[in-house]
């Protein structure tokens, strides 16, 4: 479990990253949603604004859902949400998209991943107990897919060739956007980009 606290407006971002023994299936991705749900509406009186479960293919740096976060919550402030729920709005704004059918079966739950990152978007700074007990409740449901085990987020904040090129295309970013940004290394040039990316995402039309 990581936390992310963000500035205006005030909310943490718990982040899990679990990893399955068998890849899911069809039945698998339903209780996802199910489950998703269930620990939203748990701990709604906590705090709880936001419960997603995220395919990790297209994560790779902690400011990417920072950002996303932010700008789910400022629109949900200023009354110019996107999608009706607001987990979905948190999904449309890392994913700098505008239509949910663009997710289905890329960035959300689908058959076939042997991994998920969970995160759960909290108002102001709850409670270290109230932390716990939602992370211990978060494992409960997911062990119901199957074998399933709680694994570092450096697995997915490490670039490969495969996942630049992967991450590159989703965001819309050309190899010469890439190559002409400022930056220590491709990790923080991509990064660059894909901030930008996110935070147009808030003025398209």
């Amino acid at each position: 479990m990581y936390l992310l606290h963000l500035p205006e407006p005030s909310a943490t971002l718990q982040v899990t990253y679990l990893k399955f023994t068998r890849p899911l299936n069809e039945e698998s991705s339903t209780g996802i949603a199910r489950y998703c749900e269930e620990l939203e509406q748990r701990f709604r009186e906590h705090g709880v604004l936001a419960v997603l479960a995220l395919a990790p293919h297209y994560i790779f740096s902690l400011r990417q859902l920072e950002l996303g976060a932010l700008q789910a919550l400022r629109a949900r402030l200023e009354s110019r949400c996107i999608a009706r729920k607001f987990s979905l709005e948190l999904a449309l704004r890392i994913a700098a998209r505008r239509q949910i059918r663009d997710l289905v079966n890329t960035f959300l739950p689908h058959p076939g991943l042997t991994s998920l990152l969970i995160l759960i978007l909290w108002r102001g700074r709850p409670s270290e107990t109230v932390l716990e007990e939602c992370y211990q409740v978060l494992l409960t449901l997911f062990r119901k897919l199957g074998e399933v085990h709680p694994a570092p987020l450096d697995e997915i904040l490490t670039l490969t060739e495969e996942r630049i090129e992967v991450i590159r295309k989703w965001y819309g970013i050309t190899e010469v956007e890439l190559r002409t940004t400022l930056g220590r290394d491709v990790g923080e040039k991509l990064e660059k980009c894909v901030l930008t990316k996110i935070a147009l995402t808030a003025f398209a039309v």
